[in-house]
């Protein structure tokens, strides 16, 4: 046990656990710049994760438009208790179709981990009600590298 939870109130504790309900839009706007002004040390330098933030709005971009075509439904109206297993697999079809019509795999593997890695900051440091990051496992073989 760390000495820093010992001091802190009931009150903080219950704030850090309390739910939030923010749409999958909301946090696909907050995660590319958090990510953009993120530095981190790498190979001795100072980086920013200009390449995670583009990845986080291709998924923006790739989501608006499936959920658009496939329910008819802005991606603004979308929370996480709408991705489910079922929800992920048409997904899954939406982009291998995308991948067909342009004569190539279109990100599937990139878009799934992305997915999966904003569901699992939804449910793990967010404890967003609804985000089940176990729904990924039906597509592991999607995501696997090879």
């Amino acid at each position: 046990m760390q000495w820093a939870d010992c001091f802190k109130s009931k009150g903080e504790e219950k704030e850090k656990k309390k739910t939030k309900m923010l749409t999958v839009s909301q946090l696909l706007q907050a995660r590319p710049d958090y990510f953009e002004n993120h530095e981190k040390i790498k190979n001795g330098k100072l980086v920013k994760s200009v390449g995670t933030a583009s990845m986080y709005k291709q998924l923006r971009n790739s989501l608006a438009n499936f959920v658009q075509t496939k329910f008819r439904k802005e991606l603004s109206r979308y929370y996480f208790t709408d991705i489910t297993q079922t929800c992920l697999l048409e997904y899954v079809v939406f982009l291998e179709k995308r991948g067909i019509e342009n004569g190539n795999k279109a990100g599937l593997r990139q878009l799934l981990r992305m997915f999966r890695a904003l569901v699992n900051h939804a449910a793990d440091e967010l404890h967003m009600y609804g985000a089940n990051p176990a729904i990924f496992e039906s597509a592991a073989e999607k995501m696997a590298r090879g």
